[in-house]
């Protein structure tokens, strides 16, 4: 288990204390490489393949998540091994209708989003169309996420908590 706070971080430090980790929280934690870019959560997942917990607060003014973001992690091979996804604070840039398509394939990864304040009123209807999915399906043959963003349904928002707290 690894938990980083508030940190700047190398991506090479990042390898050396990481590569065995099963579990991996990280809050306000930006890794960059040696150009000094922000190193997408896609590449850290890739290098960490016993990871089973991810769970990420974003940092929003350098986010790791891109809109590419979930195509990648598609790719990497250990990807749907992982049990539990947490993130927190992402931006709209996140591919999140390519996300939901795989959620409802998926039967083992148990997803919780918390989006950025700061996204957009059509972002919020997209979101809102897909609870309204989630909310109007009678059986879901997949975990149902947990989708948290500022301004959402409050009763929206606890009926999909409850079916979320049920998978």
């Amino acid at each position: 288990m690894l938990y980083l706070s508030d940190l700047i971080i190398s991506y090479n430090d990042f390898l050396f204390i990481s590569s065995n980790v099963e579990s991996i929280g990280l809050t306000r934690v930006v890794v960059k490489n040696e150009d000094a870019t922000i190193v997408p959560l896609e590449k850290l997942v890739k290098a960490l393949p016993k990871i089973k917990y991810i769970y990420l607060n974003e940092n929003h003014k350098s986010s790791m998540i891109t809109k590419n973001t979930f195509k990648e992690l598609l790719i990497i091979p250990h990807f749907s091994k992982i049990s539990n996804i947490n993130l927190h604070g992402i931006p709209e840039t996140f591919d999140f209708e390519k996300c939901f398509a795989f959620i409802k394939k998926n039967k083992q990864i148990e997803f919780s989003f918390v989006f950025s304040h700061e996204v957009s009123a059509a972002c919020k209807t997209r979101l809102e169309a897909i609870i309204d999915e989630i909310l109007q399906t009678e059986n879901h043959n997949y975990k149902v996420p947990d989708i948290f963003f500022s301004g959402g349904d409050p009763e929206k928002s606890r009926k999909l908590r409850s079916l979320f707290d049920n998978n």
